[in-house]
């Protein structure tokens, strides 16, 4: 009787805890390799500091991250496992750094912002080759600060894409740094996909700044209360593809869209975007370069016309409601000397 006792304790072990046996015990998360768990720690920090490429962390009960957490060159699965993830305030790096060829992927569970004082670039930084996603999370966070972004990829990222989030709700709201934004990328070659999602950004400061953006079967809102501390412009300097989705930018003191250098929007047929009192223009072509191109095969509604600088855009719109008409290049403004 001893020995099958023994026998069954053995075999438990080598399955694993469940995640009420871990919280109970004050474990805050396991390293796993395929489905066996291989380790146990009172810390999510203590757990990334072991964790090596190819394995997964599950949290077992909601963690709070006390200090900056830089992953390098490893490939690493955070499953939040329906838990929440926080952040010590005290914190003023960015909360993650990924670099030099590192693949992580947050999944299934609230990554929550709230009160986080990053003074470094970013909330999630990535750089160089490395790649992150976000898949089934949700993001949250209320009077936080981002002083570059809340997502990052800095100088050349050459991941594809850098950042991706797939099947993730995003509501954030005020952010303190009066500089920051959601989405940024130093240039237009860092590429991003937002897929099967929502977000909504309440005074978010910026909406996304450059980088190669795909948003597909998803809702985008960013609203402001029309000053540039609380929303200067929606999505600027962007090369952006829009599928089968709606975007939605308001209140702010800048410009809904701005095209810049050799940007390209493509707002396909499935699509809708609406832009509505910004205080610099609705959609604005600015320092053009050559080969900027606004292509709208959906539905762009505008409360005022297009403006540009010194420049004659090739401007193809399907619809555009709001005006009433059809824009072609005659009809938008001209300002700058």
């Amino acid at each position: 009787m001893k020995s099958k006792l023994l026998a069954i304790l053995c075999v438990l072990s080598l399955m694993g805890w469940s995640h009420a046996e871990e919280a109970a015990s004050g474990k805050v998360a396991a390293i796993t390799v395929g489905e066996t768990t291989t380790a146990h720690y009172t810390t999510l920090e203590a757990a990334l500091g072991a964790a090596e490429t190819g394995q997964t962390i599950t949290l077992s009960q909601d963690a709070t991250l006390a200090s900056a957490t830089v992953i390098s060159g490893k490939t690493l699965t955070i499953d939040l496992a329906e838990q929440t993830l926080t952040f010590s305030a005290d914190i003023t790096a960015n909360l993650f750094s990924f670099t030099d060829g590192a693949r992580v992927t947050f999944k299934n569970g609230t990554i929550d912002l709230s009160g986080v004082q990053t003074g470094a670039n970013a909330n999630f930084q990535v750089s160089d080759s490395a790649q992150m996603t976000f898949e089934g999370v949700n993001l949250i966070g209320k009077d936080y600060t981002s002083p570059y972004a809340v997502l990052y990829a800095r100088d050349k990222c050459t991941g594809n894409p850098a950042i991706a989030l797939t099947n993730c709700t995003v509501t954030l709201e005020n952010d303190l740094s009066g500089k920051g934004g959601f989405l940024k990328a130093d240039n237009t070659a860092a590429k991003f996909l937002i897929s099967d999602c929502s977000i909504t950004l309440t005074n978010p400061v910026r909406g996304i700044i450059n980088g190669d953006v795909t948003l597909e079967d998803s809702s985008l809102t960013i609203t402001g209360e029309r000053t540039p501390e609380t929303l200067d412009n929606g999505i600027n300097s962007s090369n952006l593809t829009v599928t089968n989705s709606t975007i939605s930018i308001s209140n702010g003191s800048g410009r809904g869209l701005t095209l810049a250098e050799s940007n390209t929007v493509f707002i396909d047929a499935g699509s809708s975007v609406t832009l509505s009192q910004m205080g610099e223009g609705a959609v604005m072509f600015k320092k053009i370069t050559g080969g900027a191109k606004l292509t709208v095969e959906g539905t762009l509604t505008m409360d005022e016309a297009i403006v540009y600088e010194n420049t004659t855009p090739e401007i193809s719109l399907v619809e555009v409601s709001g005006l009433g008409q059809i824009v072609t290049p005659p009809l938008v403004a001209q300002i700058g000397g």
